[in-house]
């Protein structure tokens, strides 16, 4: 009865296992303090936090499928799905956080142009790198774009959408417009302006890096 007893037990034991792995930045640093998920395929979450190594681990894991998302301020949100969790074994995953866009949305209105911007906001006995501060970027430098006098004279309005990269030298590089249902006289004067723009450069653990922005421009007819 005793063998008996050990072996249900031990079988009981084998039905659990658990999800575990590092959180890193994109310099390769530990990110000690990010939210970890666990979600089931019911829907159930269990949350824990990267250690200070940046290590973390989830126990007693019924057997299933799972997802695992990982956030942490400044980064955006880390996913990996279709995880299969079976017996007593240890699935690892490890994050590796990139840095999170950031958006400009500017209002540009005729006559007497009016703006308004709204900026917001992832056992070695060698030393580790402890990173995850980002300190984003700041809009220092801003040229308002001029309405397109045709477009004003006609009456017309747009929305230009453009995608760049802030440079570490806070410069915008390769402006592209994400619009393809708008007159190209907004996107040629959202463009002019925009690259006229400087920023203070996302800093990632005190070093400058490039950052993918996205940057809105409202052309608009005051009544």
């Amino acid at each position: 009865m005793k063998s008996l007893f050990v072996f249900s037990l031990l079988s009981a034991f084998s039905l659990y296992a658990q999800i575990s792995g590092l959180v890193t930045d994109p310099s390769g640093a530990r990110v000690p303090g990010a939210t970890v998920i666990a979600i089931d395929a019911d829907g159930h979450r269990v949350t824990t936090t990267a250690r200070a190594d940046g290590s973390y681990a989830f126990t007693g894991l019924p057997a299933g499928r799972y997802e695992v998302a990982v956030r942490s301020r400044g980064f955006a949100v880390f996913h990996a799905d279709d995880l299969t969790v079976t017996g007593s074994g240890n699935v690892h995953v490890d994050a590796r956080l990139n840095l999170g866009r950031l958006t400009e949305n500017l209002v540009v209105a005729a006559p007497g142009q009016r703006a308004q911007l709204v900026s917001q906001d992832s056992g070695s006995p060698k030393p580790m790198r402890i990173g995850g501060n980002v300190m984003a970027a700041n809009l220092i430098t801003k040229v308002t774009p001029v309405y397109p006098p045709d477009m004003k004279a006609q009456g017309l309005e747009g929305t230009v959408v453009l995608q760049t990269v802030i440079s570490k030298e806070g410069a915008p590089l390769s402006l592209n417009s994400q619009s393809s249902d708008v007159n190209r006289a907004f996107v040629d004067a959202a463009i002019d302006a925009v690259k006229q723009w400087r920023y203070k450069p996302t800093l990632l653990n005190g070093e400058p890096v490039e950052v993918i922005t996205t940057i809105t421009i409202n052309f608009t007819l005051s009544q």
